[in-house]
């Protein structure tokens, strides 16, 4: 593990913006969105997907957002303030069937450590104490995403990939420290009438309106903003009462 953990550190490592969470709130699944820092041309992209709770918790510090009490990144936050141990960085260094593998690097008592992470908590507490998050060269050449035919533009790279890749169970994530957990199978559609087919337009955009309102309630709940809890758990029950057959 040691010389695992030496030879990870010797990797050229290029420090990256986390530039932004998206789509934040919606269907589809959260992205974190990586940018290259020290490259004024082309800077190259990296995309990880990541839960909704952790999206959340990425686009508080990001939106200069706080909820009314802290929550589990700013307690460990304090707590890693309180109790005297200096956080270096975090630094995404490997993916492996397809979910990335990172490393938080920790100093206590003039003694430097590694301690696995996911990408998203690493980044949620990169953030909070304002430390570097940084990725390997080489796994930046192997699974980020150039911006060359945007000319450089990043928002235009971000608009084109998702224009391109539809968001799969099988984009590369954060999901678990078990690889094996990452992928979700998605359930077979059920068979249909022609009649019922007419109408799944309409029952599609319902459960997608509901799905919404779900991850909106999460965030509201998070951050104890609980009048809006209240009002989007009203607004969920009225939408499932009006899709029940």
């Amino acid at each position: 593990m040691n010389k695992q953990r030496d030879s990870n550190r010797k990797r050229r490592l290029l420090q990256m913006n986390v530039t932004r969470v998206a789509p934040f709130l919606r269907p589809e699944q959260p992205l974190i969105w990586l940018c290259e820092k020290d490259c004024e041309n082309n800077p190259r992209l990296l995309p990880i997907a990541v839960g909704e709770f952790e999206a959340a918790a990425i686009q508080m510090p990001l939106g200069l957002d706080k909820s009314l009490r802290p929550i589990s990144y700013d307690l460990l936050a304090s707590m890693v303030r309180q109790l005297g141990v200096t956080v270096r960085r975090v630094v995404i260094h490997t993916v492996r069937r397809q979910v990335f593998l990172a490393s938080v690097m920790v100093e206590k008592d003039d003694e430097l450590r590694d301690i696995d992470t996911r990408p998203s908590d690493g980044i949620a507490l990169a953030l909070r104490l304002g430390i570097p998050v940084f990725v390997t060269e080489e796994l930046l050449e192997e699974s980020g995403l150039s911006t060359d035919e945007d000319g450089g533009d990043v928002d235009d790279a971000i608009a084109r990939f998702s224009e391109m890749e539809p968001q799969t169970p099988e984009l590369l994530s954060d999901a678990g420290s078990d690889p094996d957990t990452a992928t979700t199978e998605q359930p077979p559609l059920p068979h249909t009438s022609t009649t019922s087919q007419n109408q799944q337009p309409s029952k599609n955009s319902h459960e997608a309106t509901l799905l919404q309102l779900q991850n909106r309630l999460q965030q509201a709940v998070m951050c104890e903003q609980y009048e809006e809890a209240a009002e989007l758990r009203d607004q969920i029950e009225r939408l499932a009462d009006e899709t029940q057959p």
